[in-house]
């Protein structure tokens, strides 16, 4: 299943080794290394005021994440109908390089400060799932194809600190149902092992993994086909389940809930929140369900939550206590029946500021607000009259990186 790209040399793969043996401590930290395995909780403060546009850097295609490495580039993966790309820009608003990917990106994890994973799909000769590498140079370091297996409602990519890289997709079998494929890879691209999860369903679905200590963890659901009027059928997914695997690939315990969200499970302190429908659970990690938080209002099935450092739970446009209790729920731009409306995940500064991306339903195009979770009142909004695609970034000096068909470098007006 596995093909490499004939671009992988001798010499490339032996610098590589010798790159990767070293030890994670010797190694400069990432700004922003992984959009998907995190909690959204940055370290990093944002600004208060209302900010400025620094700079806005012409992508062409739809951002879809970011990476930020040590020195303060950012690295975008992003796609349209034809193509799409990887791309390299300074923290000054210059583009670096320009990479085409062979398929279309989906995801982007920084390894280590020096290498670039991306994921892919593509259905050129059946459908396939991709994992590439680059150095931070831009240099492809190898290409990596999954024949018959779908990640285009997954694509984000789990990593843990030795270099192991994990993707969910799913593949059709013989029998006409929907299996879970689970594939994890190694930083020279070699496959280190394939996990099929059946369901016995031709509905599955399937969130992208995360790697939390010695665990990976995704949830799985099987829906079932249920007429709801005289020749129209829906979809219901019902029966979902949280596993864990362990690094080698094997199913340690499943647990069972109704519902399904597409999103990954969220991380932190301890404890995994898995968002189900109008529900999230809140589960340790030996698989022992700790609470379950019923959710009011609609439900994005493609936007997880995020956990702040006090253990509140930010989902959509509310704010809730670790209890479950609601604390506000608000349209984040004081308009009682606004027509704006979250895109994405927020972010989380380390003052406990808020930040959406939105976008319009006038068409209008989206812009990215920032709300005092403590005092409950808007910061300030700040309209950048475009569709916004990726998730709100914040840097290490306190920019604001977020983007649509360009990126955006946000920042204090002095």
């Amino acid at each position: 299943m596995l093909r490499f790209n004939k671009k992988v040399h001798t010499i490339l793969a032996a610098i590589l080794l010798l790159a990767f043996c070293m030890p994670a401590s010797a190694q400069p930290s990432s700004v922003h290394p992984n959009n998907n395995q995190w909690s959204r909780h940055s370290d990093y403060s944002s600004p208060v005021n209302k900010p400025k546009i620094l700079w806005a850097v012409p992508i062409d295609d739809n951002i879809t994440n970011m990476v930020v490495d040590s020195k303060g580039t950012i690295y975008t993966v992003s796609s349209s109908h034809s193509k799409s790309r990887l791309t390299a820009v300074s923290s000054q608003g210059k583009i670096q390089w320009k990479a085409e990917l062979e398929s279309k990106g989906r995801d982007v994890v920084l390894f280590r400060d020096n290498m670039l994973i991306v994921s892919g799909s593509s259905n050129e000769d059946g459908v396939s799932s991709t994992l590439s590498a680059y150095s931070t140079e831009g240099q492809l370091m190898w290409h990596s194809t999954f024949p018959g297996v779908d990640n285009f409602g997954q694509g984000s990519i789990g990593v843990d600190d030795d270099g192991m890289f994990v993707m969910s997709g799913l593949e059709a079998n013989e029998d006409g149902n929907q299996d879970i494929a689970i594939i994890a890879v190694n930083t020279l691209g070699g496959t280190l092992w394939t996990q099929k999860h059946q369901l016995k369903s031709q509905h599955t679905t399937a969130s992208s993994p995360i790697v939390v200590k010695d665990g990976i963890y995704l949830t799985v659901s099987k829906g079932k086909s249920e007429q709801i009027s005289k020749g129209a059928s829906t979809i219901q997914y019902d029966d979902g389940r949280l596993l864990r695997l362990d690094k080698q690939g094997n199913v340690v315990w499943s647990r069972f809930y109704h519902g399904y969200h597409l999103a990954s499970p969220v991380y932190t302190q301890n404890t995994l929140y898995v968002p189900a429908d109008k529900h999230v659970h809140l589960y340790d990690l030996n698989g022992k369900r700790k609470q379950s938080i019923e959710m009011t209002g609609a439900i994005n099935n493609w936007i997880g939550p995020s956990i702040g450092k006090n253990g509140n739970i930010y989902y959509g446009q509310r704010m809730m206590e670790p209890s479950g209790k609601m604390l506000w729920s608000f349209t984040p731009f004081d308009i009682p029946s606004s027509n704006e409306y979250p895109t994405n995940t927020v972010a989380i500064d380390n003052k406990s500021n808020v930040l959406y991306g939105y976008d319009s339903l006038k068409g209008k195009g989206g812009g990215i607000i920032s709300a005092n979770s403590v005092t409950k009142k808007v910061n300030w909004k700040l309209p950048l009259y475009q569709s916004l695609s990726s998730p709100p970034v914040i840097g290490k000096d306190g920019t604001i990186y977020i983007g649509g068909s360009k990126l955006f470098a946000i920042k204090a007006a002095k």
